[in-house]
């Protein structure tokens, strides 16, 4: 239970939170690959549930802040391909170990990393969001690390482009998820409180990462995407193989 947490463990789970809301919103994605570790460690009543709840604020805020720039005529296509794509992970999970589907994950991201800085040139075209929105929706249900996918189909595109395209994409991927949170019992009145004690420390980092992303913008958007594409590929294939 959260209410029995250290105060030294609270403070480092606003710590590493404030942290990784400000690298999301800088690069577009990020809080779960940097936050999920330690939450899985100090408190892992905070997940899913509740940091999906703070991940829900973060995204909204960073929507609303380059929301003219957000394409969301694309994302429509993308959300096509996130349906089936939750839905075979679900199937995988019930018929393949938990290792073997990250060791695939993980070795998919970091083959499409390398590839997509050389003259295999991402777009996002219908057939291309589709299956990022796909895979997207497979990696999120699986490794719950569903931003890499759609983050390297946009990564040629300008900072706020991009960031305000993936949080509207993740707004209502979040919402999905809590809905369906919410009808299996697994978001309940301790899960909504536990969020919400999550989200000032969320809100501190977007508000930092408002001063960075001016820095970023200036053609080193697509080295952070890919960066932490490459952290995100590492981590899923060593939890595959710890």
């Amino acid at each position: 239970m959260t209410d029995l947490l250290h105060p030294a463990e609270w403070g480092a789970i606003w710590a590493i939170l404030a942290l990784g809301a400000a690298v999301q919103g800088v690069a577009g994605f990020g809080i779960t690959l940097i936050a999920a570790p330690l939450l899985l460690l100090l408190a892992p009543s905070l997940m899913p549930g509740p940091l999906m709840l703070g991940i829900f604020l973060l995204t909204l805020l960073t929507w609303w802040r380059e929301r003219h720039e957000a394409r969301l005529g694309e994302l429509g296509w993308a959300f096509v391909g996130r349906l089936p794509g939750t839905f075979a992970a679900g199937a995988a999970l019930a018929w393949l170990p938990t290792q073997q589907i990250d060791l695939l994950m993980g070795i998919l991201i970091l083959i499409a990393v390398p590839l997509s800085t050389g003259r295999w040139q991402v777009r996002p075209t219908i057939p291309n969001l589709i299956a990022a929105g796909a895979l997207s929706g497979f990696m999120g249900t699986t490794t719950a690390m569903g931003g890499p996918p759609m983050a390297i189909l946009y990564q040629n595109r300008p900072g706020p482009t991009l960031r305000s395209s993936l949080a509207a994409y993740f707004t209502i991927g979040v919402v999905i998820s809590l809905a369906t949170l919410a009808m299996v019992g697994r978001f309940g009145r301790r899960e909504l409180i536990d969020g919400v004690l999550l989200m000032p420390p969320i809100a501190f980092g977007f508000l930092a990462s408002g001063r960075i992303t001016p820095w970023i913008d200036r053609g080193r958007v697509k080295p952070a995407v890919l960066a932490l594409c490459t952290l995100a590929g590492f981590m899923i294939l060593g939890r595959s193989i710890g």
